[in-house]
């Protein structure tokens, strides 16, 4: 799920701008039927089509865009349970399904992914406050495993003390600086940095790498010259997340002065070239620790030590200095008639989220894995998850956590699928002006209310 070397991907790399086609198709089973004879009879042909749509009524559908990690879940609910799991592939088509399923009282999904992300038509606070999620206060895992979450988690999915929803994906834009460049520096040893990543630099290069630090704002950090190709869009993402993070709130405007300026930084990021050498930093999602060979040891199999890049939080521009979080939450469909099936797919998912998976760090390259997924571990707020994303330095760690504490979650962001399909390339184009692009992004925002009745 998540590539070292390539920083980030979800689906595959920034949060997902979902424009939900209304029309309605079946969908595709991940499952591929196992290759039996031709039948000596046709009969024989109509009954096992029979058998196979009653095995399929037994089984748990569980809606998902990331069935890698729900994978792992269902295999562990089927080695602790028996409980077998099919895993719809995710499509506009199926998504719009979810939702005439929840308005009509049906469950074609006994368990579905929320994933709360920039200009999703749905979160999962609405779908909350509908009805549509059963309580899951009776699983004591849990109960357990939203305890050890970050509050702001907490408060997305819980309702009067009564849990309706399982986090297991909590993501937000951060600054990281690249760690191997900055122990090059320290050591003068470039040989070792272009073992390390691949990636050649000169000793001139070296000395001109600046200091690590935090930029009070997005037109200083952008005009630094410290982030590499690739960041631009990431930036602009973050910036626009930032901006709605106010959206409910009286007096709120997109015909802004605010948002005029916020549009000019936006397009300055998409537009960005970075450094020509090495780039000391770039924009990513979360931070992550890795295993990798100790290069400071003698032979071959040398040790591995755990390492993560350096963290710091991006500039922002919401007036409350907060930064946007994306998440993604599992909750059983209220119509299903697989509750307890369902409970025992949540319990596994949130044993593995809390206490991992048993697998002994250490043992190889790469990033840590044994919660499901590093995104997982971005969820909790005790030693373990904190090491499991900020690595093993105090002061690292003390960033991610000083960081987790401004989070704030995105919601209620539909309106934004036409600003980026079709409002915001107008701009960044030269199509129309600045001054159009928030005013027409108002005026779609005023319809989005409406509609919603808010």
């Amino acid at each position: 799920m998540i590539d070292k070397g390539g920083k980030i991907r979800k689906g595959a790399g920034i949060l997902l701008i979902a424009a939900l086609l209304f029309s309605v198709t079946s969908c595709v089973q991940q499952e591929i039927p196992a290759q039996s004879p031709l039948p000596s009879h046709p009969f024989e042909s109509e009954a096992q089509e029979k058998a196979d749509e009653a095995d399929e009524e037994t089984k748990l559908m569980v809606y998902s865009i990331e069935n890698d990690l729900m994978s792992i879940y269902a295999r562990v609910t089927y080695e602790r349970y028996g409980v077998q799991v099919m895993l719809p592939e995710w499509s506009n088509e199926t998504d719009e399904q979810m939702l005439l399923d929840f308005a009509a009282g049906k469950a074609n999904y006994d368990i579905v992914c929320i994933d709360n992300a920039l200009g999703n038509l749905y979160t999962a606070d609405g779908l909350i406050d509908r009805g549509y999620f059963s309580p899951l206060n009776g699983v004591a895992q849990v109960k357990e495993s939203v305890f050890h979450m970050l509050p702001v988690l907490q408060n997305c999915v819980t309702r009067d003390g009564v849990i309706y929803a399982l986090p297991y994906i909590a993501r937000t834009k951060v600054l990281e600086y690249d760690r191997a460049l900055y122990d090059a520096k320290a050591d003068g040893d470039t040989d070792r940095y272009s073992r390390r990543t691949g990636r050649a630099v000169t000793s001139t290069w070296l000395q001109q790498v600046p200091e690590q630090q935090e930029y009070e704002t997005w037109d200083e950090l952008l005009n630094a010259s410290v982030l590499e190709n690739g960041s631009g869009e990431l930036a602009c993402n973050a910036m626009l997340e930032q901006y709605i993070l106010s959206a409910d709130e009286g007096g709120f405007s997109f015909d802004s002065e605010s948002f005029r300026n916020a549009l000019s930084l936006m397009k300055m990021a998409d537009t960005m070239m970075g450094p020509a050498s090495a780039a000391p930093s770039y924009m990513g999602i979360n931070c992550y620790a890795y295993y990798m060979e100790d290069w400071f040891s003698e032979g071959a199999n040398g040790e591995l030590v755990l390492e993560c890049n350096d963290v710091y939080a991006p500039p922002t521009i919401d007036a409350q200095d907060r930064l946007a979080m994306a998440y993604s939450a599992l909750a059983i469909n209220a119509f299903s008639e697989k509750q307890e099936e369902a409970l025992r797919f949540l319990e596994c998912a949130a044993d593995i989220g809390l206490n991992g998976d048993g697998t002994e760090e250490g043992k190889e390259i790469g990033a840590i894995l044994k919660y499901g997924s590093p995104d997982t571990a971005a969820c909790y707020t005790d030693d373990a998850h904190i090491r499991a994303i900020a690595g093993n330095d105090p002061e690292n760690q003390k960033r991610w956590v000083e960081l987790t504490q401004r989070l704030a979650p995105i919601t209620n962001t539909g309106y934004l699928t036409s600003f980026y399909l079709e409002i915001y390339p107008m701009f960044r184009d030269g199509a129309i002006t600045a001054e159009q692009c928030a005013r027409m992004t108002q005026e779609r925002f005023e319809i989005y209310k409406a509609e919603q009745g808010r």
